[in-house]
C-alpha cells in the first residue's frame, strides 16, 4: 500500500516537471531547432491532462511558441526591407531600416527568454502563470 502511494507521488511531482521541461527545452532551442517543437507537442498533449494551476504554463509554453514565431517572422520583414535600400545604393536608410528589425529581434529575444525564465521560476513554486495569453512580459 505504502508503494502504491508513493508512485502517485512521484507521478504528481512528474506533472508539476512538465512545463519546467517545456520551458528549458524551449530555452535550448537557441542551440536546436527541433527542440522548441518537442517542447511545443508536450504542451499541447499535457495541456489535454485534467489539472488545475499547470493549464496556466501550458497555455503560456503554446503562445510563446506562436508568438515568439510571430515576432521573429515580423523581425525578419522588417530586415528584409532593407535590402532594396542597399541596392539602390541609399545606406543610410538601409541600415536604419536593418538596425530597427535587428532591434526587434534583440526584442523578441528578451522577451523569449523573460517568458521562459519567468514561467520556470513560477512553475517551481507551483504557482499558475499570471495572464498566459499576454502579449508582454
Amino acid at each position: 500500500m505504502s508503494d502504491l502511494s508513493a508512485s502517485q507521488g512521484s507521478s504528481r511531482d512528474d506533472s508539476v516537471q512538465m512545463p519546467i521541461v517545456i520551458y528549458v527545452l524551449y530555452l535550448v532551442g537557441f542551440f536546436t531547432i527541433i527542440t522548441p517543437v518537442v517542447g511545443l507537442i508536450l504542451a499541447y498533449v499535457s495541456k489535454s491532462r485534467p489539472t488545475t494551476w499547470l493549464d496556466s504554463h501550458y497555455d503560456n509554453a503554446i503562445h510563446v511558441f506562436w508568438k515568439g514565431i510571430l515576432y521573429m517572422i515580423l523581425s525578419v520583414v522588417i530586415i528584409c526591407l532593407s535590402i532594396p535600400f542597399f541596392v539602390q545604393e541609399q545606406i543610410l536608410p538601409g541600415v536604419l531600416v536593418a538596425l530597427i528589425g535587428a532591434l526587434a529581434s534583440l526584442g523578441q529575444l528578451v522577451w523569449y527568454i523573460v517568458r521562459c525564465v519567468k514561467g520556470i521560476m513560477i512553475a517551481s513554486d507551483r504557482r499558475a502563470y499570471p495572464d498566459p495569453e499576454s502579449w508582454g512580459f
